[in-house]
């Protein structure tokens, strides 16, 4: 048996304890992260760019709960930093955060797409570890 993978921007194990030790919901909670995270990172982006503070605060509380789900701290926290700022009195747009969050969202997309591409067997294999 290959060993598993080692996943640096977000946790399979917590995403294993989340879905109750269940391998098939684990998978099915990556696609679901997979298919709909894309269309918050969008809002985020046309809120950023418009400065639609509401907005950027709804897609940024999104992002924050979907990456905590699937054990995704850094991007979660990311996330958490841009709706915080959103809250704010200020017009200043946190490009550095922003920016981060891009750069992590990439790496997470990267790494649940191919644990989702293992599939189940792979959370049974690291369940047993």
């Amino acid at each position: 048996m290959p060993p598993v993978p080692c996943f640096h921007h977000f946790a399979m194990q917590d995403l294993y304890v989340t879905a109750c030790r269940d391998a098939a919901v684990s998978v099915r909670l990556l696609q679901l992260f997979i298919s709909t995270t894309p269309a918050t990172m969008q809002a985020l982006e046309r809120a950023l760019n418009n400065g639609d503070r509401a907005q950027w605060r709804d897609a940024s509380h999104a992002m924050k709960g979907t990456a905590r789900l699937i054990g995704a701290r850094r991007l979660s926290d990311l996330a958490a930093d841009m709706e915080r700022v959103g809250w704010q009195d200020t017009a200043i747009v946190p490009t550095g955060t922003a920016n981060e969050l891009r750069n992590e969202y990439a790496h997470v997309m990267r790494e649940v797409a191919e644990c989702a591409s293992l599939g189940a067997d792979l959370f049974q294999q690291a369940g047993a570890q």
